[in-house]
């Protein structure tokens, strides 16, 4: 009598940043030397995207984020003290972008790539740069002459 075998299972990583969410380990990419992977992130803009041209005439947006870290404590999710900054890169939905302030909340869709480097003294730094392939505005900051006015 053969037993039958369960059907084999993807490998799974974390994401070793701040959403915590599982990812396929397809949904890693090789870009060179690095992995770039495959995710979802929730931010809020620490400066106003920047329309640029590249060497090819392609108009592309940039923007710094930084997300909240979240740790797992007792099966539940719990927000810590620390920050984690994001450089994001968006050649596709620039009229979104555009419409985007600092201190926005959005949750992005594309993928992310940490690069570290050493700084002029000496310490290890991590740069997380993230390419843009969907966006969603969850809360537009009230500007403080919006809440006068109110």
């Amino acid at each position: 009598m053969q037993q039958e075998r369960p059907a084999p299972t993807p490998a799974r990583t974390t994401l070793p940043h701040s959403t915590n969410r599982n990812i396929r380990q397809k949904d890693v990419h090789k870009k060179g030397s690095q992995k770039t992977m495959k995710a979802i992130q929730r931010m809020n803009l620490t400066n106003i995207p920047q329309i640029k041209t590249d060497k090819k005439g392609r108009e592309y947006a940039t923007f710094g984020g930084a997300a909240n870290i979240w740790k797992q404590q007792d099966g539940k999710p719990v927000q810590t003290d620390q920050v984690q900054f994001f450089s994001v890169c968006a050649y596709d939905h620039l009229e979104k972008v555009k419409a985007l302030s600092k201190g926005d909340f959005v949750e992005l869709i594309g993928y992310c790539e940490a690069k570290s480097y050493t700084d002029k003294n000496g310490e290890q730094k991590s740069i997380n740069f993230f390419t843009l392939k969907s966006l969603k505005l969850i809360k537009k900051k009230v500007q403080k002459a919006e809440q006068q006015a109110a």
